[in-house]
């Protein structure tokens, strides 16, 4: 703790694998390395059936708010009702780099784990219901609004984003994504309706003053891998696309 405040007022039953715990816990000011994360305040109300989580934290720069409902029982998997993420901006370049640095820092460090380390796998947690939403998002060189999303974790190891959408050069952006984390397949949905071509095409595309007027379309991707690479290197997919009202200088 960094000059931090701890507070408690717990009760602990069940042996030390399994502990079973009842009562309120109350941190503030923590330094947590993983992801590059600062807990400002939390606080933790183990209920019967319950632990209501209120924390307030900067994730990889980005402020977030969190409340998340978890089952209270001792042994996994970790069940995860509901959380909801409240976020001023999201900034998802500054995420890309940290995964691709975590990709990294894994396969360096994975013949290295003791026989004390404790991983967390997909296995022993399930996700019934999560909501991320921020005002302001900023992917590459764009700026985009009122971002929202809906996510799960099963059972079976399937991560899925569904419905996400958020407000693009003067558009709007919705879609889906699935992934399979035993497998390592995963799939992704995207449309995109009436966006300025210029931005897009700039921004994602880096072909400045290159297209004009208004871009709709549609595009299905799919990709297996573990890392980031290893999905560009198998990603297969198709789209289609229309400018309305515009012009190719070039």
């Amino acid at each position: 703790i960094k000059q931090g405040v701890f507070t408690s007022d717990l009760t602990i039953n069940g042996t030390s694998l399994a502990p079973y715990i009842l009562g309120d816990l109350n941190i503030s000011s923590i330094d947590i390395p993983l992801l590059d994360a600062t807990i400002r305040d939390i606080n933790i109300d183990f209920k019967n059936d319950y632990i209501n989580v209120l924390s307030k934290a900067v994730v990889l720069t980005n402020d977030i708010i969190m409340k998340a409902k978890i089952v209270n029982k001792p042994q996994p998997p970790v069940i995860v009702e509901d959380v909801n993420v409240q976020m001023e901006e999201l900034n998802l370049n500054v995420i890309s780099d940290a995964l691709n640095d975590f990709e990294a820092d894994s396969t360096r460090n994975k013949h290295q784990q003791t026989a004390n380390t404790v991983p967390i796998s997909a296995e022993q947690v399930i996700i019934k219901n999560a909501e991320v939403n921020a005002d302001k998002i900023l992917i590459k060189k764009a700026a985009a609004t009122n971002f929202k999303s809906q996510m799960s974790l099963d059972s079976d190891n399937v991560f899925t984003i569904n419905n996400y959408s958020f407000n693009l050069a003067n558009g709007t952006v919705d879609g889906n994504i699935n992934y399979n984390l035993k497998t390592f397949d995963g799939n992704a949905k995207m449309s995109i309706n009436n966006a300025d071509a210029q931005i897009i095409s700039e921004n994602f595309f880096d072909l400045p003053g290159q297209m004009y007027g208004h871009v709709t379309g549609d595009m299905n991707i799919a990709c297996r891998g573990m890392s980031s690479v290893d999905c560009i290197n198998t990603l297969n997919g198709e789209g289609s696309f229309e400018v309305i009202d515009g012009r190719m200088p070039k």
